[in-house]
């Protein structure tokens, strides 16, 4: 397993998830609809974990929820509930496992596009 391969299990479970917004990509066909969601890959570290080679991998992606500016954050926020509870930490598929809940960081600021984002990191462990 490689740590990209991780993250389209991560990306893949996304997909999977009831009543999910749209999902778009930096580089794929253009999702105009609001909202959305945007997934980017993160870099992410390997840890050799014994002399035998065994490594473990914490992969990241990046879905940022984009819904209109000047509305109530209530959509992004139930929006972000939806990802938690369909990557409540324990919780394993395919080999990877959810350490923690996805965690939001700070909005970003706009920049004139109408567009309210919420950044998510949602992790996921393997070994391998």
């Amino acid at each position: 397993m490689s740590v990209m391969a991780i993250q389209d299990k991560l990306l893949a479970r996304l997909q999977s998830m009831p009543g999910r917004p749209p999902i778009a990509y930096p580089n794929g066909p253009l999702v105009k609809d609001l909202p959305r969601i945007v997934v980017q890959y993160v870099t992410s570290p390997q840890r050799r974990l014994d002399m035998e080679g065994r490594t473990q991998v914490d992969a990241e992606i990046n879905a940022r929820i984009e819904t209109e500016k000047h509305t109530t954050t209530r959509e992004a926020s139930e929006i972000l509930a939806l990802i938690q509870a369909h990557f409540r930490p324990t919780t394993k598929f395919d080999g990877v496992q959810i350490m923690d809940a996805p965690r939001a960081v700070n909005p970003l600021p706009s920049t004139g596009s109408g567009v309210y984002a919420v950044p998510v990191i949602i992790r996921g462990r393997a070994d391998f």
